[in-house]
């Protein structure tokens, strides 16, 4: 039952995030000038938002599986008794 209202919470937030978007993308229709790296491009705004937030999305997800990768090609050992002293913490308050 809980995976159900998490599901439904998940496709709420999704819903909302699309229909900010979608505003946000009606209202900023004008062109403006942007200059990356050596080019002047003329596009509209929103066009300019979606590309810097999905700029941003794609390297916060990269660093994201970069850094699961680094921790789990770590020690085992040292993993291992990270874990084991966790759960002791998490006891104690039981």
């Amino acid at each position: 039952m809980n995976t159900r209202k998490h599901s439904k919470a998940k496709a709420t937030a999704a819903l909302i995030l699309t229909t900010l978007c979608a505003i946000i993308a009606l209202q900023n229709t004008e062109t403006v000038e942007a200059r990356i790296l050596f080019m002047d491009l003329s596009m509209p705004r929103a066009f300019l938002l979606f590309g810097t937030t999905a700029i941003g999305f794609v390297s916060g997800v990269l660093t994201t599986l970069f850094l699961k990768s680094r921790e789990s090609h770590g020690s085992g050992a040292r993993n291992e008794s990270s874990r084991e002293a966790s759960d002791d913490v998490c006891c104690e308050w039981d």
